[in-house]
């Protein structure tokens, strides 16, 4: 059902958005994407067929987008977040986010972070570096996409 939300949301996504459209077809992403069309992609018939991990709140949205990632090829993956990064934890309100973790310090803290639990283990099976930013300054998200990544944490794997 959560899942199913999303492709609802993605709906939503593409109507408000003039240039985008919506696909549930990896195929036609790729192709829309290579034309230069902003893609709008929605998961579930994917994930229903191709039933990459097992269904839980551990394997939500991140798990998502690096399994999409995975099988698109992708260099890496950028996840934007309503926070500058990933904090240490415990997560205080005013600290700092790390610039640079890794996978195994990431499994370390047990799902204490801003990412789903299953992330570190998923970055780690298909050999994904992952970007963490702010998706909330739009300036700031023009500097993730122009390698300017003073402004994000970089997971390591």
């Amino acid at each position: 059902m959560a899942v199913l939300a999303v492709d609802q949301y993605g709906l939503l996504l593409a109507d408000l958005i003039r240039e985008a459209e919506a696909t549930g077809s990896l195929r036609k992403a790729s192709a829309l994407s290579a034309s230069g069309k902003l893609v709008v992609f929605l998961p579930y018939k994917l994930l229903r067929r191709e039933n990459p991990f097992k269904p839980s709140w551990e394997a939500a949205s991140d798990a998502i987008a690096t399994y999409l990632a995975w099988r698109l090829k992708a260099e890496r993956l950028i996840l934007l977040k309503d926070v500058d990064g990933v904090y240490k934890p415990p997560y205080r309100r005013h600290g700092k986010p790390v610039r640079k973790v890794s996978v195994e310090t990431l499994k370390a803290w047990k799902g204490e972070t801003c990412l789903d639990p299953a992330l570190p283990s998923l970055l780690a099976r298909y050999r994904l570096p992952c970007l963490v930013a702010s998706g909330l300054r739009l300036e700031g998200v023009k500097k993730i996409f122009e390698s300017k990544l003073d402004e994000a944490t970089l997971i390591e794997v």
